[in-house]
């Protein structure tokens, strides 16, 4: 039977409840899930992890001959959210684009965050379904329409991940410019408060200066009797020839 893969939102980032508290879907759980995927047996041994309709494989209902109705191929974070890549059977893929089955429902090992918060961490299948738990989830982002399209999904992964790095680098070097910029205004500053406090040490020598040269100009001119600003311009020569 003839099979294609189409693009699916698994869960957009948010905080979701669930019956047994508060999922939170985050960038982390997207890296942590992405990396367990790829160490999965089921993607070694299958090629994928499966889908189901609804969630026979749990353990509170499980119906261990459920019919596997497609298959996880990949898993990867996009803008807002978690994408999967997943191989349908054309009879489900009809469904799907008619809008017979809405929804995708991902069930996940999750990891405690505390206070009733959980972060999922492992993808272990998941369900068709018409009742989500998680809004727009199993929205179909991409439907294959030529033999290429995997490998165009692939290349548009790629530029996505080329444009972050080269994002992060132009980061990094922006804030190694800002903390080179910091530090020369630092070193400006200190600059500035030394040479002007060597102004002010000078100018309070010279203030100091005068002083003394003033006190004594009254001395000598209480003494010989002469002027006072003849005293001081003698003192002062006196002074600046020492």
């Amino acid at each position: 039977m003839k099979s294609r893969e189409i693009l699916q939102i698994l869960s957009p980032y948010g905080n979701w409840s669930h019956k047994n508290g508060m999922q939170v879907v985050d960038e982390t759980a997207a890296k942590k899930m992405e990396r367990n995927f790829y160490m999965s047996r089921a993607v070694t041994l299958w090629r994928g992890l499966p889908v189901y309709i609804g969630h026979p494989d749990d353990p509170s209902s499980a119906r261990p001959n459920a019919k596997i109705v497609g298959r996880i191929k990949r898993i990867f974070s996009i803008d807002g959210g978690i994408a999967a890549l997943i191989c349908y059977p054309e009879e489900i893929l009809k469904k799907l684009r008619s809008g017979k089955i809405r929804a995708i429902s991902p069930r996940w090992q999750m990891e405690s965050l505390g206070d009733g918060n959980f972060r999922p961490v492992k993808l272990i299948s998941a369900g068709l379904t018409n009742n989500p738990n998680i809004p727009d989830s199993g929205k179909i982002i991409s439907i294959d329409s030529s033999d290429s399209f995997l490998k165009d999904a692939k290349v548009s992964i790629k530029k996505i991940q080329k444009s972050t790095e080269l994002t992060l680098r132009q980061m990094r070097k922006c804030s190694d410019e800002i903390d080179s910029m910091n530090k020369a205004i630092r070193e400006s500053v200190v600059s500035s408060r030394i040479s002007s406090e060597d102004k002010c040490g000078s100018a309070r020598d010279v203030k100091k200066r005068m002083g003394e040269i003033a006190s004594i100009a009254q001395k000598r001119s209480k003494e010989t009797g002469e002027p006072y600003t003849k005293s001081f311009a003698f003192c002062k020569r006196a002074f600046e020839s020492r």
